[in-house]
């Protein structure tokens, strides 16, 4: 069994909001109407007082996404998948992307896990390098979105996912690492033997200080997240 590498993407390797831009590709793009957007838009208004990471606005956000591509197909979202990770790989955070190039020179495979869409993250993940992408995967009969998911990629879930993957792919989590930037990543982030995180949320760095966890700053060496 061998080590890998287990990152979140948003706020731990890029930066910007990945759900916006993948709506708005989708509505350059035409796949999105107009009035699909609008909500949205009202949506993300509405959600605004409530901190990021924030348990409540994900689940607003997941429910809003479901809506959004019930009734659009999955080479539809691949379409969007594909133009989003060539405008979204532009804002990967350059000491990130040096971790991870790191970690592929160490002979590590990279495994991207995020709470964006499936089809995204593994676009994005392909862009990357990575060896797999897995994120938040939606219902879908015949090729279309039901409008239903499967379980947002986020906290407990992310860190199943980590296992399932681990099992699939004969990592030993014992000796793998892992990045996240938010509290629900402690899940994952708990079950390796490297954790770190980077460019934490107060509440991550609070807890990262309780488990003697590196903290790295996005201007960090990479030593301080490899040895």
């Amino acid at each position: 069994m061998s080590s890998a590498l287990f990152s979140d993407m948003e706020g731990t390797l890029t930066m910007g909001s990945a759900p916006r831009m993948f709506i708005q590709v989708g509505q350059k793009l035409g796949i999105f109407s107009k009035g699909e957007v609008l909500k949205m838009v009202i949506i993300n208004l509405l959600s605004k007082p409530f901190p990021r990471s924030s348990a409540l606005r994900s689940k607003i956000f997941y429910f809003a996404i479901c809506d959004l591509v019930k009734g659009h197909t999955i080479a539809e979202a691949e379409h969007i998948a594909e133009v989003m990770s060539e405008e979204l790989f532009p804002q990967i955070k350059p000491s990130s992307l040096e971790r991870i190039r790191e970690h592929q020179q160490a002979g590590r495979p990279v495994v991207v896990v995020s709470a964006g869409g499936h089809e995204s993250i593994v676009a994005f993940a392909r862009k990357l390098g990575a060896t797999r992408g897995e994120g938040t995967k939606l219902e879908h009969k015949n090729g279309v979105f039901t409008g239903r998911g499967e379980g947002l990629c986020q906290g407990t879930n992310k860190a199943l996912r980590v296992q399932q993957v681990a099992r699939e792919m004969g990592y030993n989590l014992a000796e793998c690492y892992g990045y996240g930037d938010t509290r629900a990543d402690v899940a994952f982030l708990e079950l390796l033997r490297h954790p770190a995180v980077v460019d934490p949320e107060a509440k991550l760095k609070i807890e990262a200080q309780k488990r003697a966890w590196p903290i790295i700053q996005t201007n960090a060496s990479v030593s301080q997240a490899v040895k």
